[in-house]
């Protein structure tokens, strides 16, 4: 099967461990990114790169029609706007409603045949505790970043029916792993690594009560999101999935976790709850199990294997 993949976003986090791997498969491979979060050194050599933003659609389309893709796995996103504000909610829908719309526009003038969109299980909102969120379920996201992957998945739906262009929509669980930002931007895992191995103080929001032991998520190790990333292009999938791992984790646990691994005791503070914030969010992932995926990493396995290459990048 003759493929082409553009990959938006493929310096970032997730893009570029994606990336490595297609290149490991010996796929022609193309990347768009602004630099905004994603660093030049992610991407392997011999790959070509443009520092281009989804939101030019003119810069997006002169790639299109230089590297005609036949595949585009849309990785670029805003994460900022996790909490309502004005500002929050016009820069989550400009990147990642209207950068998105110009991916799609580019894809349909230059004849791709598939798209992979990465969503987020934000797009669910609150999960009633000891409930896993599946795909059929109603979305009610209390963010604007998850407002605007709604937003999107909403305007994919009718392609999800006609066939126009093969789509696939992966709602990521809390990826963590190498290469994750550190910033407040970043995820629990990196961010508590970095404040850990520093020996700085830790916060802990609670979920209901200060000192309740924080929020319950989904973590999964990027390598396996990298999987599914690798499945959803190259197999004849199509829909919608979670890529999670079904397993629900208090912030402490991470914590505890990655103080275990790296030998120090911590710092916390206990914070209460904050405002607008999930407090309980896991995912079924047995739809994609079907199709021949599997998360392979528990939370602790795959923090053991993030704390060698974080130490490793914080000693240099």
């Amino acid at each position: 099967m003759n493929i082409r993949v553009l990959v938006t976003g493929g310096a970032g986090f997730v893009g570029s461990w994606t990336v490595a791997e297609l290149v490991l498969r010996g796929v022609p491979l193309c990347v768009v990114d602004n630099f905004s979060s994603g660093l030049p050194e992610n991407v392997p050599a011999r790959v070509e790169v443009h520092d281009v933003d989804v939101r030019c659609q003119s810069e997006l389309r002169r790639v299109f029609e230089r590297f005609r893709p036949t595949h585009v796995l849309h990785a670029a996103s805003d994460v900022s706007g996790r909490l309502a504000g004005s500002s929050e909610i016009l820069h989550s829908a400009d990147i990642n409603v209207t950068g998105s719309l110009n991916v799609l526009k580019a894809m349909f003038e230059f004849g791709s045949r598939k798209l992979v969109f990465v969503s987020s299980a934000a797009v669910y909102g609150e999960v009633p505790e000891g409930q896993l969120a599946c795909e059929d379920w109603s979305l009610r996201p209390q963010s604007p970043y998850g407002a605007s992957k709604a937003a999107f998945e909403m305007l994919l739906l009718p392609l999800l029916s006609d066939g126009a262009i093969e789509t696939v929509v992966l709602r990521y669980a809390n990826v963590y792993g190498p290469r994750q930002p550190h910033g407040e931007n970043g995820g629990v895992v990196s961010r508590f690594f970095d404040l850990v191995i520093k020996n700085k103080t830790v916060p802990i929001y609670g979920r209901r009560a200060e000192g309740d032991g924080g929020c319950r998520r989904d973590y999964i190790a990027v390598q396996d999101v990298v999987d599914a990333n690798v499945l959803a292009l190259l197999s004849d999938a199509r829909g919608i999935y979670n890529v999670s791992t079904g397993r629900s984790h208090l912030t402490s646990d991470v914590l505890e976790l990655i103080a275990g691994t790296v030998a120090v005791e911590p710092r916390v503070q206990w914070l209460p709850p904050r405002d607008g914030e999930i407090k309980n969010s896991v995912q079924d992932c047995a739809k994609l199990q079907g199709c021949g995926w599997l998360p392979t990493h528990s939370l602790a396995q795959g923090i053991a294997r993030y704390a060698q290459s974080f130490q490793n990048q914080f000693a240099s």
